[in-house]
């Protein structure tokens, strides 16, 4: 099981260093060449970030995040 946390690990770092490179992205087959491939990408990257960080709250316990008194008045302003 630690093997898959691992790999999981890896392809968020992973994903992190290619949001970073989003500005290098132009594709000319779209109608707004620098702006929507940006776009998509950036979208489709965090997407896939956010469903692997989701598996790995979910399936270890060790990467939850605490509660800190600033991550539960973050969580109340958010509410609010």
């Amino acid at each position: 099981m630690r093997r898959f946390e691992k790999v999981l690990q890896w392809i968020l770092r992973g994903g992190l260093v290619l949001i970073v490179f989003t500005p290098l992205i132009k594709w000319n087959n779209f109608f707004y060449p620098y702006i929507a491939p940006r776009a998509v990408y950036f979208q489709a990257i965090t997407e896939i970030l956010f469903a692997v960080s989701i598996i790995l709250v979910v399936f270890f316990p060790e990467h939850r995040p605490r509660w800190t008194p600033l991550s539960k008045s973050l969580l109340l302003y958010l509410f609010i």
